[in-house]
């Protein structure tokens, strides 16, 4: 349940002319046809009722209801005749994986809807987007264990998505959405996601723009219906994004219009701004957005290490002098003022809270050389032995 600014897109009309979408119906053919879902998802219209809009996109409407006697977010696809195929394909694409798994980090489904509307109903998740969150907070940046806290949210649920055999292919802020206490993440926006299917070739140019990975974009025009080979490396790529916004508070790629940041990731190898990143993660995003997917580490792997990393931080918290714990004290107290004239959770400082000793003693725990061996001794075990663990809840629905 989201919208973007920047819509997500099943293929496009710069780079290549010729992609069918992600049912392999050739755009174009867009006579309506039977809607397909399993009798078991379905749940009776007349139980539910609208109560306000949350938010509106280029392809549907999110709103805050009620179902029986909950409240819930009923996200509403808008009728368009031109393109009926296509969005009920989406639609039926997105109740499958959304009622497939289920996950701490990813919005719980409740149910769907065919007659008189499509409609799909999660869980209402109050704090909104971090999109949102980061854009209240500028210039500040989150402190740097939320911002890690976030992204561990992030990779837990990708991670549970991978080993259940699901690409997600369109990971971005607007994508996510925070609990009313803007503590904890959550994945939602399932309308692009896909079953991987070893050597299938699957749809270019999916996701939107300033968060596909580069081997989604075709410099070359494809013939119709031909398709592209890729993995869940994909996801991996737009997470690297995702936690460098989360990290700097920036915009990736700004002043370049969608268009140009395409362009530029895809025949000039152009990525984000590192200077403004915590010098113990560079290695880290920059394996995340190589430009070979398979240099880039898996969403296991990811999670591993920055459960270490914030485990580290709270150890380090836990050395430092009283004089500087009221240092914290105080700066914690300052930190819930601006949330209340914000309404915002956990609003922090220009200055990250943590000082200077207590940076040197997370340093010596875990620095860039750590962070990048640990990415490398976790891959070669695993390379060996193979993984099958997924962090916090992680389930088939």
């Amino acid at each position: 349940m989201s919208y973007s600014e920047e819509p997500s897109i099943s293929s496009s009309s710069y780079f290549n002319h010729q992609c069918s979408n992600s049912s392999g119906v050739n755009l174009g053919e867009n006579e309506p046809r039977k809607i397909e879902i399993d009798q078991n998802l379905l749940i009776d219209y007349t139980h539910i009722s609208i109560l306000s809009k949350i938010a509106e996109g280029s392809h549907s409407t999110v709103y805050h209801g009620r179902y029986k006697d909950m409240d819930v977010a009923v996200k509403m696809i808008q009728k368009d005749v031109k393109a009926s195929s296509e969005r009920s394909d989406r639609f039926v694409m997105e109740v499958m994986m959304l009622s497939r798994v289920e996950h701490d980090n990813l919005v719980k489904f409740i149910g769907a809807a065919v007659e008189p509307e499509m409609i799909i109903v999660t869980e209402i998740m109050r704090g909104g987007s971090p999109q949102s969150y980061l854009r209240n907070m500028s210039p500040r940046r989150p402190e740097l264990r939320q911002s890690i806290s976030f992204a561990l949210d992030i990779s837990r649920g990708m991670e549970c998505l991978h080993l259940n055999g699901i690409i997600h292919r369109d990971l971005k802020p607007a994508n996510l959405l925070l609990t009313e206490d803007c503590l904890k993440l959550k994945l939602a926006d399932f309308g692009m996601a896909r079953e991987k299917t070893a050597g299938e070739m699957m749809t270019c140019e999916a996701g939107t723009y300033k968060w596909m990975a580069p081997e989604l974009y075709s410099m070359e025009p494809l013939e119709r219906g031909k398709k592209k080979h890729y993995d869940q490396k994909v996801d991996v790529y737009s997470f690297s994004i995702v936690f460098w916004q989360l990290l700097t508070n920036c915009t990736p790629y700004k002043g370049m219009s969608s268009m140009q940041a395409a362009f530029a990731v895809a025949s000039k190898n152009v990525r984000p701004n590192i200077e403004k990143l915590p010098k113990e993660f560079v290695s880290l995003i920059e394996s995340c957005w190589d430009l070979d997917p398979k240099n880039r580490p898996e969403l296991t792997e990811i999670s591993i290490i920055l459960s270490h990393y914030l485990n580290s931080i709270t150890s380090a918290l836990h050395l430092v002098p009283p004089e500087q714990a009221l240092e914290h004290q105080s700066q914690d107290k300052t930190n819930k003022q601006q949330q209340q004239q914000q309404q915002l959770q956990r609003v922090s400082s220009p200055v990250e809270p943590d000082s200077p000793d207590t940076h040197k003693l997370i340093k010596e725990q875990m620095g860039e050389k750590v962070i990048f061996t640990k990415l490398l001794s976790i891959r070669k075990k695993h390379s060996s032995a193979g993984s099958d663990s997924c962090f916090g809840k992680c389930s088939l629905g």
